[in-house]
């Protein structure tokens, strides 16, 4: 079972993320973060995302899940199961 804590710790770091990768005012950082919804989250932006994710969390992320990491909540638990793989 996965702790709540590091599954808010993790919430918090990638939220974090996505706003220092987006340059994010705090008005948008509150709105929904998720693929389409935030300025300059992109495909070209969403590949940034993950290079900013990979570097972050010293991990590689398939490709095949690039479609399926399109918000907080869906990068947060493929990272979870990315890190209990290694």
């Amino acid at each position: 079972m996965e702790d709540a804590n590091s599954h808010s710790d993790l919430d918090q770091k990638v939220r974090a993320l996505i706003v220092k990768t987006f340059e994010l005012s705090n008005d948008e950082a509150g709105s929904e973060l998720r693929f389409g919804s935030v300025p300059g989250w992109d495909s070209i932006g969403h590949v940034r995302l993950v290079v900013e994710l990979e570097e972050e969390f010293g991990m590689s992320i398939p490709t095949y899940l690039l479609p399926e990491i399109l918000d907080v909540d869906s990068i947060v638990r493929e990272t979870l199961k990315l890190m209990s793989e290694e």
